[in-house]
């Protein structure tokens, strides 16, 4: 049904039809078959290189930055990460242009919750190469000389797993 309150020109629709549940995956193939117009999805990694790269698809990818970002976090009031220098070490630890990688260049690496894009005062030093040796001081300092185990628990994107 129309929405009666739209005061715009008319569009050219009578229905949208959403669908929710559906893999990344097999939302690109529906995509690519003709069976479905389009979707607000993350395209695949493998299927990115892919389209990008198809004279014919490349047009049609649009990346809508949805300002969402991926992070660690930690418990602070538990060892070691009550210590800033093992959260600042960690921080430098990190390659985030490996990271980059991962999702086919379509990110941006950061070295706090704001994303680089955002205006004001969030750039860090953390958003240049990893500096190991630095890292590895911070440690020492906080008196973890050999380093330390943690778990660390993430996600990955498709499929996701059950638990």
């Amino acid at each position: 049904m129309r929405n009666p309150d739209h005061a715009g020109t008319p569009a050219h629709l009578d229905t949208i039809d959403v669908r929710f549940g559906i893999a990344a995956n097999n939302a690109t193939m529906m995509i690519r078959r003709g069976l479905a117009d389009g979707g607000f999805f993350d395209v695949p990694a493998d299927a990115y290189v892919r389209l990008k790269r198809d004279p014919v698809w490349h047009a049609q990818l649009d990346l809508a930055d949805g300002l969402s970002t991926r992070y660690l976090f930690f418990n602070v009031r538990r060892k070691p990460f009550d210590d800033v220098r093992v959260r600042q070490a960690v921080a430098w630890a990190i390659d985030r242009r490996a990271f980059v990688k991962t999702w086919s260049g379509r990110a941006a690496p950061a070295g706090s919750s704001c994303r680089p894009e955002c205006p004001g005062p969030c750039r860090s030093a953390a958003t240049s190469a990893p500096d190991v040796a630095r890292a590895r001081r911070l440690l020492a300092d906080a008196g973890y000389p050999n380093g330390f185990s943690t778990p660390l628990h993430g996600w990955t994107d498709e499929p996701r797993p059950a638990s």
